[in-house]
């Protein structure tokens, strides 16, 4: 699920819960009633927990022990202010990658935009937006960037300069080739910002 239609789910199910007037438009209106056991999740809310249990705390079959990355949560994972409620995400994405064995670097962007959709429409604006992301991921010393956004992870590998970039990993991707996926080599090829120089210069099985 995209970050964007989780946080708006989520926003539509606490106004269902908190205002009597959406509860009854959704009702008459729509003919649907609020399931109060029903509870919107994004992937990196059960992750840490689950790392922890079995079969999972485990499974891990090929380490990134020693890779230096910036978690990059974007704005959208930052959740807006209508989700003040809800449990923050951020932490998450350590809490898998340290599973990974890699090494998070401090930086100040984690919650920075990316640009989102204006990356369609304005470039020129996003571009800029980007390549500061870079820069300071850069100066963290970091050897990636890692998020758990699909719109983050096209934006900085579209939008960022040539002479200054990281690969940008979804952790998901980099969860499947922790946990033994073969499928990898393929799978980099679709980056825009080819991976596998540094999964090489690590000396990670690939």
């Amino acid at each position: 699920m995209a970050v964007s239609t989780q946080a708006e789910q989520r926003v539509a199910s606490n106004q269902l819960r908190s205002d009597d007037t959406s509860r009854r438009v959704n009702r008459e209106i729509l003919g649907d009633t609020l399931d109060q056991d029903l509870h919107v999740y994004h992937l990196m809310d059960l992750l840490p927990s689950r790392l922890r249990e079995k079969p999972y705390r485990d499974a891990l079959q090929q380490p990134l022990a020693g890779l230096r990355y910036v978690p990059y949560y974007g704005c959208l994972l930052a959740a807006p202010p209508e989700l003040k409620h809800y449990p923050r995400l951020h932490g998450s994405m350590e809490s898998v990658m340290a599973w990974l064995g890699a090494d998070a670097r401090r930086w100040g962007y984690q919650a920075k935009c990316c640009g989102a959709f204006l990356s369609v429409a304005r470039p020129d604006i996003v571009a800029p937006m980007v390549t500061d992301i870079m820069d300071k991921a850069i100066s963290a010393g970091a050897e990636c960037v890692v998020t758990a956004c699909a719109m983050c992870q096209l934006n900085l590998e579209l939008r960022s300069p040539a002479h200054r970039r990281l690969p940008v990993f979804s952790v998901v991707e980099l969860m499947a080739y922790g946990m033994g996926s073969a499928d990898l080599p393929r799978w980099f090829k679709k980056h825009l910002i080819d991976p596998l120089p540094l999964f090489k210069s690590k000396r990670f099985a690939i």
